[in-house]
């Protein structure tokens, strides 16, 4: 009797042994992305993200310029122009039977490759070809009458005639696009010139007296002044009269 009730326990040890754990079963996905098309360029658009979901589909944007809305298994995007040089992204959240997925919709900024220059120009005049690219319309023009401008292919071509105004000047051709502005500068040289013989009255005083003498005075640049006469060594220049 001992013997049956030895291998009985045995037995029972066993097949607890045996025994094994219950395995949790998952859940099943509720909701999960088919095909994502939600990259878009500075002139926005329309894109989709198609889902395989076990019920209704809510899909919310993080940002004003993204909307959304469900149709089925398909979640439409919009995506607004973007004015701005940066690009900028969205996230988009879909969620099916309190389970949710999230997703990034990405734009780029728009092109716009003028830049702010400033060009120096001889007094006799120049020209230039100011060339750029753009995702918007441009607008552009010169604040100067002076500056004359072409439409050109890729830009624009500058004209600056010969600077007669008597002085240096300097002017602007400004382009535009919606909120982004470029500024060209000119600065055109005017150079003064007085080549030629002059006469000089050269004053000169004293404690005792006042002398007044003559000389040639030639000039072969603005800067380079020559005197070609023998001056008193005490000679005083207070005022020079060309004549």
């Amino acid at each position: 009797m001992k013997r049956i009730l030895y291998f009985a326990a045995a037995a029972l040890m066993l097949a607890a042994c045996n025994q094994k754990e219950p395995v949790a079963t998952p859940d099943p996905v509720q909701i999960s992305v088919v095909k994502s098309d939600v990259i878009f360029d500075a002139l926005g658009g329309s894109g989709k993200i198609t889902v395989s979901a076990k019920g209704s589909v809510k899909a919310t944007s993080a940002s004003d310029w993204c909307q959304v809305s469900v149709s089925g298994s398909d979640i439409n995007v919009t995506a607004a122009q973007n004015d701005g040089l940066d690009g900028r992204a969205s996230r988009i959240t879909l969620e099916c039977n309190g389970e949710s997925i999230y997703l990034t919709a990405q734009q780029t900024g728009m092109t716009y490759t003028f830049k702010n220059t400033s060009y120096l120009v001889e007094m006799a005049g120049g020209e230039v070809d100011i060339l750029g690219e753009s995702t918007f319309e441009v607008s552009a023009g010169a604040q100067q009458d002076w500056i004359n401008v072409t439409e050109i292919e890729g830009g624009y071509h500058i004209t600056i005639p010969a600077n007669d105004s008597g002085d240096k000047r300097v002017g602007t051709f400004t382009i535009k696009c919606k909120d982004v502005e470029t500024v060209y500068t000119f600065t055109q040289k005017f150079d003064r010139n007085f080549a030629g013989t002059y006469k000089v009255d050269f004053f000169s005083s004293s404690a005792k007296t006042t002398a007044k003498t003559q000389a040639t005075l030639t000039s072969t640049t603005s800067a380079d002044l020559h005197l070609r006469e023998k001056f008193l060594s005490n000679l005083m220049l207070p005022r020079i009269c060309l004549s």
